[in-house]
This record gives structure tokens, sequence and C-alpha cells, in this order.
């Protein structure tokens, strides 16, 4: 009877762990909100200031961003830049919130720009350092999230 009992409460602990963790489920997304101009910087490109919201329900350390152009699958990093002194909350965006990042040499030639953002999940309760950051964008794996933004309506593709 005793190895039943003990079975049965495995069970139903385990049970219970998943069926937890399946209605709370964790995950990344990071969703475009406005994209507007910021002005022309020479050599074919230009400066955009892209609005972002963390949709997901951890925090993300933001990487590297990189418009795509599909004829040669060439990812050209274009951000993100920071208006004023970066500091490493730029970064970090915790769910709800929202972050303005600066997009240089953008090619605005095609209609449909396909931008990829990069970007880490943090689990910690406090935000990253510059040394945790650094040990999480090297040794960690990273999702992407791709945005598809059409510059003659101004809108974001879904």
């Amino acid at each position: 009877m005793g190895p039943a009992l003990i079975a049965a409460a495995l069970f139903g602990v385990g049970y219970g762990a998943v069926a937890w963790d399946d209605s709370h489920p964790s995950y990344l997304s990071m969703k475009p909100v406005s994209m507007t101009f910021a002005g022309n910087q020479g050599f074919g490109g230009s400066t955009w200031n892209l609005t972002l919201e963390n949709n997901g329900t951890i925090p993300v350390v933001l990487g590297p961003i990189c418009q795509r152009y599909p004829s040669t699958s060439a990812c050209n990093i274009i951000g993100p830049g920071f208006w004023g002194n970066y500091t490493i909350f730029d970064s970090y965006i915790t769910p709800g919130n929202r972050t303005v990042v600066k997009l240089s040499n953008v090619n605005t030639n095609p209609s449909t720009w396909e931008i990829h953002i990069e970007m880490w999940p943090w689990t910690d309760s406090t935000p990253p350092s510059s040394g945790t950051l650094t040990y999480v964008t090297y040794y960690q794996p990273s999702e992407a999230e791709w945005l598809f933004y059409n510059s003659t309506s101004n809108n974001f593709i879904q």
C-alpha cells in the first residue's frame, strides 16, 4: 500500500506541475508599435525610430536588428541605436513596456521592409549588468522576431 501511495503522490505532483506550466507559458515576443522617419544620413540610407513593445511573458534583452534583402538573403545590421547616452536599461525590456530604437542606414528603396530582431530571454528578477549581458549574448541561444513594414502605407504587416 505504501509504494502505491508514494507513486500516486508523485504522479499528482508531476501532473500538477505540468498543468501549471501548460497554463502559464513563457514566451518571447516583440510587437512593433510605430515607425517614424528621423532624417537622412547620406550614402543612400536614412534614420528611423522604431517603437517596440514587449508583448511576451518574460523580460527581453534586445540584440541586433537587421534589414533583410530577399534578393540576396543579406541581412544588414541597422540597429539598435539609442538616442542620448546608452545604458543597459535601453536594451532590457520587461513585459508590457516599450522602447524606441534608432535604425540607421535603412534602405528605403523597397516598399516592404523585412526586419529581423534578435533577442534573448532574461529570467532573472533584476536587470542585467554589462558583464552578464555580454555572457547572455555570447553563450545563450537567441530567438528572432520577423517584422514586415510597408513604407508606402506606413503600417506593419502581420
